[in-house]
């Protein structure tokens, strides 16, 4: 299981993007191209069924979504690296990057005249970001937690709860993981409540909603960049310091010289012994050749 301080992020955080991955694929479902970006298995399909029925628009506009959801997983396994949960910089580095991406989908449905057809590449973007913070949140310590498709997270969640009665009713031996539902349910009522947003802001504002979670994950990122910077820092002082505590003062010997006495440290005269041991042998020498 989790540290109880990671898992308080995991849950905040997962329910968040989850509400931004409804979001998001609610404003696509929604546009005149009706692209579903979270649901790549359902796009699999489709581009399967193409092929066979020689649809070759419907192919293409499939593979625009699946290239998008890619790159974006693509990027961010480049910048997040491993895959252990540890809160550091680079997360709040994509998140940007999410941000700065929905912007530029929004520009990029203004300069290519959506609704016209030549639009639909913007999309690309749009799959892209909804790529980068699920990848970012994929897989760490052996658990998996998806935060822009329910497929898996139901399966998942009734699964467990399967567990539960045949361990609590029939079989009584030992428990399933149901501390896993504390994560499960958050995301699934995220990702729901993103999907009502996404549609009432749709009618409102059309493509431009995406300015709404652009702009959310662009002060979520950087925030979270500035403290989690900032308080690396403060473990790096405190450790230093720790370490100051504990070294030894170094040794040190008296020296008479007149008043005041001064002290100097034995560091400063590391070969003291070894110089004198040599200057005895050098008189004992000179004695034996008759010179003393």
């Amino acid at each position: 299981m989790y540290d109880r301080n990671d898992f308080k992020w995991i849950v905040l955080g997962g329910s968040i993007l989850a509400l931004h991955s409804g979001y998001i694929n609610t404003i696509g479902i929604r546009s005149v191209f009706g692209y579903t970006v979270t649901h790549v298995t359902g796009l699999i399909t489709k581009v399967a069924d193409s092929v066979v029925e020689q649809q070759w628009v419907i192919l293409w506009n499939s593979f625009i979504i699946l290239a998008g959801f890619a790159l974006g997983a693509f990027f961010t396994g480049i910048l997040c690296g491993s895959n252990k949960f540890k809160l550091q910089p680079r997360y709040g580095v994509i998140i940007m990057l999410e941000s700065i991406t929905l912007y530029f989908f929004v520009i990029s449905c203004s300069a290519l005249q959506y609704p016209q057809d030549k639009a639909r590449y913007a999309f690309i973007l749009l799959a892209m970001a909804v790529g980068m913070q699920n990848a970012m949140f994929s897989s760490f310590s052996g658990a998996v937690v998806r935060t822009s498709h329910l497929t898996g997270l139901i399966n998942d969640t009734f699964m467990l709860i399967g567990q539960y009665v045949r361990y609590k009713c029939i079989v009584r031996k030992k428990s399933a993981e149901t501390w896993k539902l504390l994560v499960f349910f958050p995301l699934l009522s995220g990702f729901m409540f993103g999907c009502l947003i996404g549609d009432y802001a749709w009618r409102k504002m059309g493509y431009k909603a995406i300015l709404l979670p652009a702009t959310s994950t662009g002060i979520a990122g950087l925030t979270f960049f500035i403290w989690i910077t900032m308080k690396e820092k403060e473990q790096k002082a405190n450790v230093d310091t720790t370490k100051d505590k504990l070294s030894p003062p170094p040794q040190q010997i008296e020296i008479q010289s007149g008043n005041p006495k001064k002290y100097v440290d034995l560091e400063e005269f590391p070969d003291t012994e070894t110089e004198t041991e040599n200057e005895f042998e050098t008189e004992d020498e000179l004695e034996l050749k008759g010179y003393r």
